[in-house]
C-alpha cells in the first residue's frame, strides 16, 4: 500500500479502518483490564479493614463501655 491509501480499493479502505479500530479496542480494553484490577486490589483491602473495623465495635460494645458516655466531661 502507498502512504495515504493512494490508489487502495475500498475494501482495503474499510479492512485499514476495521484494523485500526480494532488496535483501538484492544487498547482499550488493556487500560480496561488495568483499572478493574486495581479496583479489585482496593475492594478486597477494604473489606479487611471493614472486617477489623466491625471487630472492634463489637469488643467495644461487648465491653460494656457505657460508663464513658454518661460520664461528666472533664471540665464540671
Amino acid at each position: 500500500m502507498c502512504a495515504g491509501n493512494a490508489g487502495a480499493t475500498p475494501e482495503e479502505g474499510r479492512f485499514t479502518a476495521l484494523e485500526m479500530k480494532f488496535a483501538y479496542l484492544e487498547n482499550f480494553v488493556r487500560e480496561l483490564q488495568s483499572v478493574v484490577t486495581e479496583h479489585s486490589a482496593r475492594i478486597d483491602a477494604l473489606k479487611l479493614e471493614n472486617a477489623a473495623l466491625r471487630e472492634k465495635l463489637l469488643e467495644l460494645a461487648e465491653a460494656g463501655d457505657s460508663g464513658i458516655l454518661n460520664a461528666r466531661p472533664p471540665h464540671y
